[in-house]
């Protein structure tokens, strides 16, 4: 029985002994053989489908077959009778355009009413309003500018320095014959007045600059805004006998210091002579709004 028993609890066959080492290398190998499970793939069904015994709102009519919480149902619908689950036997009862479980999110809910506005209250359109200037006639306009313009209108430019004016030539003298007929010669030759270089200025005065500079005194006027003047309006007169060029006219343009006599007529009307007068500009006769400028 000892021998018995000792063999019991230490068996030698090599089956046993293969079976008791597997047994402590699996034991002690545990933590090394745990089984991984990835996550689930399968969405979780949060809505069960069930058919109404009533008309719910929100939800549908009687008998239809709509989408619900399974926690609305279990606690609420079920106990009162509102739904039945859907079951396999029931499902075959039902006809296939029955079986599309279709939650109506506005029925048994009352639309808003709209109100019809009355037509008394819609907003009528606008027509846009123009602002028209009446002219004046000729006559007014021409009067106007007569009392308002100045007889002069005075304007600054900066004068070319740097041209030395030009020497005329002198003429060659006659030798007389005897000094009794070089005195005679001189006295019979008439005195010819030396003619005064013209004096050029950077840039020009135009008949639009005349224009503007009307406008803005017939603006201070009661009805001098209603005067329609333009550039074609005036013109710069020259002299019988005198080339433009020679006094520092080109065109609609002066470009030289000096007097020169204008004339502006409205449509219609009866000229109005004035005196443009180009003068050298320096700091004395600046505007104020440019002098500051050259000081700053």
């Amino acid at each position: 029985m000892n021998g018995l028993s000792v063999s019991a609890r230490n068996p030698l066959c090599l089956s046993c002994i293969r079976q008791l080492v597997a047994d402590d290398l699996s034991k002690s190998w545990f933590p090394f053989h745990r089984q991984v499970r990835g996550k689930k793939k399968t969405k979780r069904i949060t809505t069960i489908n069930v058919r109404l015994l009533e008309d719910v709102t929100g939800y549908g009519k009687k008998g239809s077959i709509t989408p619900v919480e399974p926690g609305r149902m279990r606690n609420t619908w079920y106990p009162q009778q509102k739904a039945e689950y859907v079951t396999a036997s029931k499902v075959q009862g039902l006809k296939p355009q029955k079986l599309e479980a279709v939650r109506d999110f506005t029925f048994g809910m009352s639309k808003p009413e709209v109100e019809p506005v009355p037509a008394s209250t819609q907003a009528e359109p606008v027509p846009p309003t123009l602002t028209v200037t009446r002219l004046l006639p000729p006559l007014r306009a021409t009067e106007i500018m007569e009392a308002a313009l100045p007889s002069h209108i005075i304007f600054y430019r900066s004068p070319i320095t740097d041209a030395e004016p030009e020497v005329p030539e002198s003429p060659i003298p006659r030798r007389a014959a005897s000094p009794a007929a070089a005195v005679l010669d001189a006295a019979s030759e008439p005195l010819k007045p030396s003619k005064p270089p013209l004096a050029t200025i950077y840039g020009s005065v135009s008949t639009a600059d005349v224009v503007d500079s009307m406008k803005a005194m017939l603006s201070r006027a009661e009805e001098g805004a209603r005067v329609v003047l333009a550039a074609e309006d005036v013109k710069i007169l020259v002299p019988e006998g005198v080339e433009p060029q020679s006094i520092g006219i080109e065109g609609d343009r002066v470009k030289a210091l000096g007097e020169f006599q204008v004339e502006a007529r409205v449509k219609g009307g009866e000229a109005v002579m004035r005196t443009v007068s180009v003068r050298a500009q320096s700091e004395g006769n600046i505007p104020v709004v440019i002098r500051k400028a050259f000081v700053e």
